[in-house]
């Protein structure tokens, strides 16, 4: 879309005009001075970080479920691991790129993560249930497993939940709690 966009603007001949009213247009954003055109490259470059690394976390995935040398349940705790360090490395360069100070975040990020701890508590219980799972080989895919009177095949495991697809062929989700 903005290509699209950049390349109508460059066929119109109005380029370097609308670049040059962008830069013009000033605003205060807290203590930040900003114009639109810094906020427009700004927005441009955290839209292709993250696309660059859910990229790279969707290739390296990809190439570690076809490893042959893992056990199936730690391919895909090192693909979910992954995944999430790149998008996290993605958004902290993201954040330095704006020109947000990241040691801000340090005391924003520890009162956050206090509240969320308590209010998320199952949540984040189900993910560390997820992973433990995953790492103890105690479950398996295509394992046969009887959970609360259902019997079923394991047929995806994941952070949260564990998918079981029953004797009647209808697949059910179960919480790791």
């Amino acid at each position: 879309m903005i290509v699209w966009v950049a390349m109508l603007l460059t066929v119109m001949g109005i380029q370097d005009d609308v670049v040059r009213w962008m830069a013009s247009v000033r605003f205060n954003f807290a203590n930040a001075h900003m114009t639109l055109l810094s906020l427009a490259s700004s927005v441009l470059w955290v839209c292709v970080t993250l696309i660059v690394a859910m990229w790279a976390g969707v290739l390296l995935d990809d190439r570690l479920m076809r490893a042959r040398s893992l056990d199936a349940n730690l391919k895909v705790v090192l693909a979910r691991v992954a995944r999430a360090l790149m998008i996290l490395a993605a958004i902290l360069v993201n954040l330095s790129i704006v020109g947000i100070d990241i040691t801000v975040l340090g005391v924003f990020g520890g009162a956050l993560g206090v509240g969320l701890g308590f209010g998320l508590q199952k949540i984040a219980s189900n993910y560390v249930s997820g992973f433990i799972i995953l790492l103890d080989r105690s479950l398996r895919l295509s394992d046969m497993i009887n959970v609360a009177g259902s019997q079923g095949t394991v047929t995806q495991i994941r952070m949260r939940y564990t998918v079981v697809r029953g004797l009647d062929g209808i697949e059910t989700r179960k919480a790791h709690h």
